[in-house]
């Protein structure tokens, strides 16, 4: 039975739909592309980063905004990552683990990130009272 909801909402995420609709590009061109792919994921996991790290007097309330903010750029650019992989293959299977390994990862980065940043604050907290 068809639905309004199946028809407008797509079946894929748009992630990994644009993945799956990436070109299949020439073998010369492919390490190229891939690069590119990779420069992106690089870009915004360095961003992710640079959001915390920028702002080192930030209050509680600010650090878990830049959190927020700093997981969803690294959710996004794990997207980049696998249109990376999507360069080289298409494996329904290896996509469908690259997808579900991207949530957990993503979280991770971010999570780690803040605890660096407050684990960065304790110790010149430390040194001061040196």
């Amino acid at each position: 039975m068809t639905t309004v909801a199946g028809i407008v909402r797509p079946t894929l995420p748009v992630a990994l739909a644009t993945a799956l609709r990436q070109p299949d590009w020439p073998r010369l061109l492919r390490p190229l592309i891939a690069l590119w792919w990779i420069q992106q994921f690089i870009l915004g996991t360095v961003f992710s980063i640079a959001l915390i790290e920028g702002n080192p007097q930030a209050s509680l309330g600010e650090l878990v905004i830049l959190m927020v903010l700093s997981g969803a750029f690294t959710y996004a650019a794990y997207g980049f990552l696998l249109l990376t992989v999507t360069c080289y293959t298409k494996t329904p299977e290896l996509i469908a683990k690259l997808w579900h390994w991207r949530t957990r990862w993503a979280f991770g980065h971010a999570v780690l990130v803040v605890v660096v940043h407050l684990a960065i604050q304790f110790f010149d907290w430390l040194d001061k009272q040196v």
